[in-house]
């Protein structure tokens, strides 16, 4: 049974799924941002219905590796670490 239990600060990456709104707090961007990378599938991401839901682990590995994004007019972003 998985634990829904809302943590925050540092502690929240250690969430296992974390919500649109959580992710764009803890990177500090809009939820919009965040849901165009998990259309991209550039986040680690899958949808609930109509909610994303973000693997909090996989994120966390993404950002440690340093993983680097930049935007474009075309599909708001690529990944330039590819």
């Amino acid at each position: 049974m998985m634990s829904f239990i809302v943590q925050s600060g540092a502690n929240l990456m250690c969430q296992r799924l974390l919500t649109v709104k959580e992710v764009a707090e803890y990177l500090r961007v809009t939820t919009t941002t965040v849901r165009r990378w998990c259309t991209a599938g550039k986040l680690p991401a899958f949808q609930i219905g109509h909610q994303w839901r973000i693997d909090g682990e996989e994120l966390e590995r993404m950002i440690q590796a340093r993983k680097t994004f930049t935007f474009t007019a075309s599909d708001g972003v690529h990944d330039e670490s590819s």
